[in-house]
């Protein structure tokens, strides 16, 4: 029998959440929801939420991207 306390659910934020985690402008994350970037994200009338785990890994990538293209010194 599953215990429901072991299922691993994913956490959800919103998007002043998500502005505060990343410490990206509110029109970024629209902006990453807008081209598919993120894409487990529930609206709830005007309230958007958006998966924590993948925010992270969004997040991680565009900003390896902008040091990788970074010129160096």
């Amino acid at each position: 029998m599953i215990n429901i306390l072991d299922i691993d659910t994913p956490e959800y934020v919103t998007l002043a959440q998500a502005v505060e985690i990343t410490g990206r402008k509110q029109p970024t994350i629209t902006s990453w929801i807008s081209s598919g970037k993120l894409q487990n994200i529930h609206r709830l009338g005007r309230r958007v939420l958006i998966e924590l785990g993948e925010l992270r890994d969004v997040e991680r990538a565009t900003r390896h991207r902008s040091m990788c293209s970074e010129p160096a010194i």
